[in-house]
């Protein structure tokens, strides 16, 4: 198991939520005295383990002795010794992406390790991952091909160079229902204490944004934002039904002379 441990300033930062926290959604978070009160008195010194097996033997980077280390990152042995080493949380895998169907051999390991962690008094917080597994998810989940960001050339963008993990779109309805109901899942069937949402600031890398129903939203942008005469003032016509995302990824240093 790799062990690593963060101050509780930058774990916050790495629990995000889909989009920006703006001023006035804030003023509608719960107040502080209504937050759980084991993260305000104990605070959380944590390892993780949130690679799913299943994810590891695809990438191709498991060990000759994978099964050996994954029964001991999951044992009561090495819960205890991290108890006693004064870590009181350990944030596993819950999603990855894959499906969960396709997770639910990992899903297991993670009711394992969580009894393991619960009789100690410890917390369990849960890996939820943002890209989408194009080869196991999309036989599973009917549409969720659908869900892909794609360049504007139609292609899908991948997740580094693992061209079987495609980003998502997080604004589709499909995508945000999925996530939704894994959430649901960790919560109810789970009792997870909290959850980690992966690079989900990732969504709009330079060369996204093609996608026919992000397009259309870029179009109603456009139309709600400014009148047709602010429209030709600017781009020099005011239909913009067929305007795409202007195109940034190829030259992301250069100066910006689009009007878009």
């Amino acid at each position: 198991m790799v062990i690593r441990k963060y101050l509780l300033s930058l774990l916050l930062l790495s629990f995000v939520v889909v989009g920006i926290v703006r001023p006035t959604e804030l003023e509608a978070m719960r107040p502080i005295e209504q937050k759980p009160q084991w993260w305000l008195t104990d605070g959380i010194c944590f390892v993780g383990n949130w690679e799913p097996l299943e994810f590891q033997i695809r990438r191709g980077s498991v060990a000759h002795d994978w099964k050996t280390n994954w029964e001991a990152q999951h044992s009561k042995d090495t819960i205890d010794k991290l108890h006693a080493a004064g870590i009181n949380m350990v944030l596993t895998h819950f999603y990855k992406g894959l499906g969960l169907n396709h997770e639910s051999g990992a899903l297991e390991d993670t009711r394992r390790i969580t009894a393991h962690l619960r009789a100690n008094g410890q917390y369990v917080g849960g890996y939820v991952g943002s890209t989408l597994f194009n080869e196991t998810l999309y036989a599973e989940v009917p549409g969720s091909e659908n869900w892909k960001q794609v360049d504007h050339r139609g292609e899908p963008i991948v997740y580094s160079d693992q061209y079987f993990r495609e980003r998502a779109d997080f604004t589709t309805d499909g995508y945000r229902n999925q996530i939704k109901e894994v959430v649901r899942i960790g919560i109810e069937q789970y009792d997870l204490d909290l959850i980690h949402f992966d690079n989900f600031y990732t969504m709009f890398p330079m060369d996204a944004g093609f996608t026919e129903h992000i397009q259309q939203l870029f179009r109603e942008y456009l139309e709600q934002k400014y009148s047709p005469e602010q429209r030709k003032e600017r781009l020099g016509f005011s239909v913009v039904s067929h305007i795409r995302p202007p195109r940034v990824g190829n030259r992301p240093m250069a100066p910006v002379l689009d009007p878009l």
